[in-house]
């Protein structure tokens, strides 16, 4: 396993998302993540990594109260199933040089991914809870908002930096002195039914920090649409036939 975003750094009462990636060899299946060693008052949130997924979203944040603090965590992986004993460890190479063309010279393989506590960043971000839906072959809007500290009021990038298979995101800027912007979430044909953490990222300033997990619920079209061809004469009108079926009850 490795992280896909290196040493993660954990503002004061926010959250930053490192994505842990996952090799299996020989096995397939979910694959449960513990993580030991977190600085005091820090903690970690993030689900099973499944078995048709290699990358697992985490979100490290720490209280408004930890101490100003750094650590080198252990990181294991296990296989869910208990009816074999499967596990692995954190194996991430450091790059110490590079040149151009992002040409690595040395680097340094590790077993212990390091984090810190450091002071907050001075802005928050939250994606507002939904009730409905996203469904196959749609797309959904997401409010996310902006909470500021006091004097703060530069643009906020905000986009989704992990998204399973089958779906897909844009990014939205939410601007300078603004709390509130819309980001487009898509689900595809093939998208997984059931539900959908989705955390989005907030960029400004030097500063990353991220949202709580926000679940979406993802289900199959209630109904579908089919256009026949439609010939026209140029500048005349033509009347088109949309055929609607239910796809469900």
């Amino acid at each position: 396993m490795h992280s896909r975003r290196g040493s993660p750094r954990k503002p004061h009462g926010q959250g930053f998302i490192a994505p842990i990636s996952a090799n299996r060899a020989g096995f397939g299946g979910d694959v449960a993540v513990t993580f030991r060693g977190l600085p005091d008052g820090a903690a970690v949130e993030h689900g099973v990594l499944a078995s048709r997924e290699s990358v697992l979203p985490v979100i490290v944040s720490a209280g408004v109260d930890a101490p100003l603090a750094g650590a080198l965590l252990a990181v294991e992986g296990r296989f869910a199933d208990d009816t074999r004993t499967i596990t692995g460890g954190l194996n991430q190479d450091i790059t110490l040089i590079e040149g151009q063309n992002q040409t690595i010279f040395d680097t340094r393989r590790v077993d212990r991914l390091a984090m810190a506590v450091t002071e907050p960043a001075p802005f928050e971000v939250r994606v507002v809870e939904t009730k409905a839906p996203v469904v196959r072959g749609a797309r959904k809007h997401l409010r996310v908002t902006a909470i500021r500290a006091e004097g703060f009021t530069a643009p906020i990038n905000v986009y989704v930096p992990f998204l399973p298979g089958g779906f897909g995101a844009g990014q939205v800027d939410i601007p300078e002195n603004q709390t509130e912007a819309d980001l487009v979430l898509e689900a595809k044909g093939d998208a997984p039914l059931g539900e959908l953490p989705v955390v989005v990222q907030g960029a400004s300033a030097g500063w990353l920090v991220c949202s709580p997990f926000a679940p979406i619920q993802v289900e199959a079209p209630w109904v579908t649409f089919a256009v026949a061809n439609v010939e026209a004469e140029q500048g005349a009108s033509a009347e088109a036939v949309v055929t609607l079926s239910h796809a469900r009850d």
